[in-house]
């Protein structure tokens, strides 16, 4: 009977198991990369006041989760659109707060 590394090592072959991302051996999916960043363009255009780090944090995790799927391309743009309304909401929110901490703070 094979040991669980054994089968992982069958499975996933040896360079997953030295700490080497599947990704890397297997190559990204130029199609996906090519819709993440003209998404990403649209994105940063759409919430100028929004800092775009955090515009690009949430895409990348929309495109993580997104080639988690069987369709990737046809999930990753209501990701996208997903996480980024939601990290709008939080800067605006913040936003809000510190304007509001600013006036309590005049007074």
């Amino acid at each position: 009977m094979k040991s669980l590394v054994e089968r992982a090592r069958e499975w996933e072959g040896e360079e997953e198991l030295r700490g080497e991302p599947a990704a890397s051996r297997w190559g990204s999916d130029p199609a996906l990369e090519d819709v993440r960043g003209r998404w990403l363009m649209t994105l940063k255009a759409c919430w100028p006041a929004v800092p775009a780090k955090m515009i690009e944090r949430a895409v990348g995790e929309a495109l993580a989760l997104a080639s988690c799927t069987i369709a990737p391309l046809l999930v990753f743009p209501a990701l996208a659109e997903e996480k980024v309304a939601e990290v709008v909401a939080w800067n605006e929110r913040q936003r809000r707060i510190l304007d509001r901490s600013c006036t309590l703070l005049a007074e």
